[in-house]
């Protein structure tokens, strides 16, 4: 049978005091089959895990006796105001609370009213609308249209790219265009664009979304409007009197929703 020492520092003033708990039911602790060295600290508290912790309680414990939910707690952990992060199970998710408020829920299996995601908001982290289920930034490659696919344009119209940032249902595409003595002959003038990497949502009332183009001379006041219908846009001219020298480069910005 192992057994149980106690020994003092040769050096050492100080008292290490074991206290019973005001309890009548025994209190077990088993201690790891390994030699180890407590950390110093000016209070180490040993508690029995709480059979069944929840993310909204006052006391806090490290994990429960089924591992299936718990709480790390910052701070006095009798003190239900201060920050915790809390795992609750058969939920599952993952909360951090700050003066018994809840700010941030990450949800790792989605339900039908609550996607998995980040949810974010005091007290409200249990509704659809607070959560972001995607965030994603990439590159496409915009495609110029030919022939009848453009209208009183001139000068070469070369290369493009196309950049993107997906934040939930939120697209914002950022096109630059490259190639000389590029612009519009006339104020009916158009580019069509394809390629775009998410098809926007056009609900009713919603049949276009407008973004803006401006080439890369102010003095030439190359600029104008873009409209994307799924997934097609169409870069329109607004000049009057254009600069027949055209510009050498052109960007593009639109925001748009999609369903994707």
């Amino acid at each position: 049978m192992a057994k149980v020492k106690i020994q003092g520092h040769a050096s050492g003033s100080g008292v290490i005091t074991v206290t019973a708990p005001n309890t009548s039911t025994d209190r077990t602790i088993t201690l790891p089959d390994s030699t180890d060295t407590l950390a110093t600290t000016t209070e180490v508290a040993l508690k029995a895990p709480i059979a069944d912790p929840t993310f909204t309680g006052t006391v806090a414990s490290i994990i429960s006796a089924n591992n299936a939910q718990g709480e790390i707690a910052f701070g006095d952990p009798e003190d239900a105001n201060i920050g915790r992060i809390a795992y609750n199970h058969p939920s599952n998710f993952l909360a951090t609370v700050v003066n018994a408020n809840e700010y941030m829920r990450i949800h790792s299996n989605g339900v039908t009213s609550i996607p998995s995601g980040i949810a974010l908001g005091v007290g409200t982290a249990n509704t659809a609308s607070n959560v972001l289920d995607d965030y994603e930034e990439g590159t496409f490659t915009p495609v110029l249209g030919t022939g009848g696919n453009h209208n009183s344009r001139s000068g070469t119209w070369s290369n493009t790219i196309g950049l993107y940032t997906k934040i939930g249902n939120t697209v914002h595409l950022y096109i630059g265009i490259t190639g000389s003595a590029m612009y519009f002959t006339s104020t009916r003038g158009y580019q069509y664009i394809t390629g775009v990497p998410f098809a926007a949502a056009n609900p009713t009332h919603y049949n276009t979304y407008a973004g803006t183009w401006g080439g890369d001379s102010v003095d030439k006041s190359s600029s104008g409007r873009m409209y994307l219908n799924s997934t097609s846009i169409y870069m329109h001219s607004a000049n009057s009197n254009p600069d027949t020298a055209g510009v050498a480069g052109i960007g593009c910005h639109i925001t748009y929703r999609t369903n994707s």
